[in-house]
């Protein structure tokens, strides 16, 4: 009877065991975050020149906190066509471009220019990093909550601007 009792014991807490090891993997499982999977989001950089193709091109990804961007590089004839590629994209940027052309393009473009989406077309925006510039185009979305939108650039080209530098020196 003694041993009965005692196998009974034994049973019953290597159950309680089993089911206590059981318990604490099923809940950590359930608590545990699945990954995160940011989102790829495709940036166009528009160059002039062979040698600033060459190098973007070699740029192929750069990831932030919150998106990986993978880098298009097309290389354009002329600073005209540059901007336009930067007012038809959207979201793009350009590269290797003066103030003067910039400040020339801006003061002969007029007040009425729309892209495919229909925003007004404030101007070509010269952006300053590390001591070069990109261009990016400047829309009036329509609405104050959309150009309220409008998120700062600059840390995000910086970023951009690094990788470039850092294949340049490989």
């Amino acid at each position: 009877m003694k041993r009965s009792k005692r196998r009974r014991r034994l049973i019953l807490l290597t159950l309680v065991v089993t089911c206590l090891v059981v318990g604490v993997v099923v809940f950590k499982k359930l608590t545990k975050k699945p990954p995160q999977v940011k989102p790829i989001v495709t940036i166009q950089i528009c160059t002039l020149s062979d040698a600033d193709t060459a190098s973007w091109q070699k740029v192929k990804k750069v990831s932030l906190d919150a998106v990986d961007y993978l880098i298009e590089v097309q290389q354009k004839g002329s600073v005209e066509e540059l901007f336009q590629s930067l007012i038809d994209e959207g979201l793009a940027y350009g590269y290797g471009v003066d103030e003067t052309s910039i400040a020339s393009y801006n003061n002969s473009i007029g007040d009425e220019v729309i892209n495919s989406k229909g925003s007004r077309l404030l101007g070509i925006k010269s952006i300053e990093i590390l001591g070069t510039n990109f261009m990016v185009a400047d829309f009036d979305y329509g609405s104050k909550m959309l150009n309220k939108q409008k998120k700062d650039s600059e840390p995000m080209l910086k970023k951009f601007y690094q990788a470039y530098q850092k294949v340049q020196k490989n």
